[in-house]
Formats: structure tokens, C-alpha cells, sequence
């Protein structure tokens, strides 16, 4: 096993050991999606006929569906919410494990390569959140999607990259709606072409119009089929959100709160940009192209705005994370940071910052956290992200 994938390992198994186990969801838990998922596995392999559970999300009924099912053939001992973190541990195993093959293929070395990895999992809103709420795993779905999708843009092989755009993008579409937004990423990947695919305009039009179709079969599909079983479609809401928003309930203090929600996943990351700052390196073409892919993940969040998106924004922004910090690995690469020795020791440093930070008091608590605990959090994320712009600082000065 590579250095890398033993990483992984580890780090999944430190997530595992320190985080909440909740309980199985009930119809008033919170997060509120995860009733809905739960609800969609027991009544497979029927669906639920109450018409209760909200459009959006029975729509991406993919991955609890095929887990209830799963679970109808198991031994009765396994219950159905451990299947469900079972399975999305797997996945996010899975996530580490190509996330390490995309940086190997972007020849960054190891010690940044496995820094990067401890960003991602050691993440609050990327990792430890699924553990704690198992049913929410429809978003890890749509995260193992994007990597697939990302790892056949940065191939090497025509054939190979090709196969695994259109693998990555089924997988996206069926575990989310956000696999729409995926596709003018996509479509600018292969203008672009960062990895001088030999494709002609002709070839590079069908793999794009490829990826699209099987976006909007899925949607149209999934709608179709969940449209007599739930409530009415809102998804339009995620789209002029804000806009409504802004027109008739703008609260000055309420958008500062939401602003910081959609900043707080990506604060250690651009932290340790800041960190390399100083060398004032050009982003290059692939890290930009990875950038403006977290880009189109964001556009819904931040498009449904503080009433609609509310507190899923840190959730939901971290569904782009991956490429984000696959774009750092390329800085980080470009600049030698965290390559020696010395380099080694800071490392160590600020993984232990980043194991620190992600102790989101609702995520490993069994009690109900107070203001205390909620300070706390906040003083470890950012000392966080405080150390890391500082660590990488001393690395590139």
C-alpha cells in the first residue's frame, strides 16, 4: 500500500474514533435531510407513498435506495443505520483513495500530497459530519462523483479520461441535483484542454454533450419518478433564492452570519494560500480550472441564499472543497513547500492544528453544547487556520 492510501487509512480511522455516533433520524432531526434518506431506505424496495418527504430531497433517493435494499438481504443483527455508516465511511475512504491518485498523477510529492488529505478529511463539514449523520450520504455520492470526474480531466489517456468523465458525472448526478453544475465545468475543461487531449472540436462537443445528457436524463428521470410520492418541486427555489431574499427580508446582520458560513470550510485552505503568498506564483492552468470547478459547486448555495441554503451553507460549500485543495496541491508542488525535513516537522505541526480544529462541538459531543463549547470551536479553527498561513509562511520565505 502507497504512503498515501496508508494515510488515508489512518485518517479515516481517527475520524471514525473521535466522532458522534447519532442515533437513527427521526422525522424532527436535524440535519432534516437525513429523515428523509432513512425513510426512502426502510420503505425500499418500495418507495415511501405518504407524499411527505420534500421533492428535493427524494429526488436523490440513488444511494439510500440501494442501501435499503442492500440492507433486506443482510443479517437482521446489522441494523440500517449502521449500514449507512458503513457505507459512508466507505465512501469516503474512497474519496481519499482517488484524491491521492489525482495528486500522484499531478506529480505532487508526498508530504504535501498527504497534507492535503488531512485538510480534506480533517474537514468538519467534508468528513466528520457523515460519520455523526450516516444518512446524509447522498452528498458523499456526489463528492466520489466530482473526483472521478476530475481524475478523467487530468488523464493522461483519451479513452481512460473519457470513460471516467461520464462515470464520474452518472455517479454526481444520481447522489445530487448538483451534478448539473458540473457541466459548464466540464465544457471549459475541455475548451481548455490543460492536458492537450488530442481531441477534435467534434469529439470534445460529444463527450461534453455526453455528460450533459446523462445529467439531465437523471434529473428528469429521478423527478419523474418521485413526483407522485413527495411534495411539491421547490427546486427552482435554489436558484433566485437570494434574490427574494434581498428584496423583501434583507437583514444586514443575517447575511454577515451567512457570509461566514460559506467562508468557514475553505478558511484553512486559503489560509495556507495566503501562507504562499509571499513567492507570487501564477496560479497554473490546471489549479485555476480546478478553482473555477468549487466555483460552480458554490453557485447554489449561494444562489438560494441565507433563507433557503440557512445553516447548510458550510455543508454545501464543502462539496467543492476537493477541488480546491487538489489546486493547492498543485501550489504547494510549484513551491516546495513542506519538501525537507524541517518542512516535515512544520507539517506535523499543523496536522495537529487541523485534528484540533475540526473537534466541531455538535459533532463530538453527546451533550447539547453550550456557548463555552462553541467558543472553543472557534478558537481552534482559528488557530487553524492562523497556523497554517503561518507554517506555510516560514516554508516559502
Amino acid at each position: 500500500m502507497k504512503p498515501a492510501s496508508r494515510w488515508a487509512f489512518v485518517l479515516c480511522l481517527a475520524v471514525l474514533a473521535t466522532s458522534r455516533w447519532a442515533g437513527p433520524p427521526g422525522p424532527d432531526s436535524i440535519p432534516g435531510d437525513a429523515a428523509a434518506y432513512y425513510r426512502v431506505a426502510q420503505a425500499a424496495p418500495d418507495l415511501p407513498r405518504d407524499g411527505v418527504l420534500p421533492f428535493q430531497h427524494t429526488q436523490r433517493l440513488a444511494i439510500p435506495y440501494a442501501i435499503g435494499v442492500l440492507h433486506t438481504v443482510l443479517p437482521e443483527a446489522l441494523s440500517l443505520h449502521a449500514l449507512f455508516r458503513a457505507a459512508a465511511v466507505a465512501l469516503e475512504f474512497a474519496i481519499l483513495l482517488v484524491a491521492a491518485g489525482i495528486l500522484r498523477s499531478l506529480r505532487v510529492p508526498d508530504r504535501p500530497a498527504m497534507l492535503i488529505l488531512a485538510i480534506l478529511a480533517l474537514n468538519p463539514w467534508a468528513f466528520r459530519m457523515y460519520v455523526t449523520f450516516p444518512e446524509m450520504i447522498p452528498d458523499l455520492g456526489f463528492v466520489v462523483g466530482l473526483a472521478v470526474v476530475l481524475r478523467g480531466l487530468l488523464s493522461n489517456s483519451v479513452s481512460n479520461g473519457a470513460a471516467l468523465v461520464l462515470t464520474g458525472q452518472l455517479l454526481a448526478s444520481l447522489s445530487r441535483q448538483s451534478g448539473l453544475l458540473l457541466l459548464p465545468a466540464i465544457a471549459l475543461w475541455l475548451w481548455r484542454n490543460p492536458m492537450r487531449w488530442e481531441l477534435s472540436p467534434v469529439r470534445r462537443t460529444a463527450l461534453a454533450g455526453g455528460a450533459a445528457a446523462i445529467a439531465v436524463a437523471v434529473y428528469a428521470g429521478t423527478a419523474r419518478l418521485v413526483a407522485d410520492v413527495s411534495t411539491v418541486d421547490a427546486n427552482a427555489e435554489h436558484l433566485y433564492g437570494a434574490i427574494v431574499w434581498f428584496a423583501t427580508q434583507f437583514d444586514a446582520g443575517e447575511l454577515a452570519r451567512f457570509s461566514a458560513r460559506i467562508v468557514l470550510p475553505v478558511l484553512v485552505p486559503l489560509a495556507v494560500f495566503v501562507g504562499l503568498a509571499a513567492q507570487r506564483r501564477t496560479l497554473a492552468a490546471p489549479a485555476a480550472l480546478l478553482l473555477t470547478t468549487a466555483a460552480c459547486i458554490w453557485t447554489q448555495p449561494i444562489l438560494a441564499g441565507p433563507y433557503v441554503t440557512a445553516g447548510n451553507a458550510p455543508r454545501l460549500i464543502a462539496l467543492g472543497l476537493l477541488p480546491v485543495l487538489l489546486a493547492l496541491g498543485i501550489q504547494l508542488r510549484d513551491s516546495g513547500a513542506f519538501a525537507t525535513p524541517e518542512g516535515g516537522r512544520r507539517m506535523g505541526w499543523l496536522v495537529a492544528l487541523l485534528a484540533l480544529g475540526s473537534l466541531h462541538h455538535w459533532l463530538v459531543l453527546d451533550t447539547e453544547p453550550t456557548r463555552v463549547h462553541q467558543a472553543i470551536f472557534a478558537a481552534a479553527s482559528g488557530a487553524a487556520s492562523i497556523g497554517a498561513a503561518i507554517l506555510t509562511a516560514r516554508e516559502t520565505s
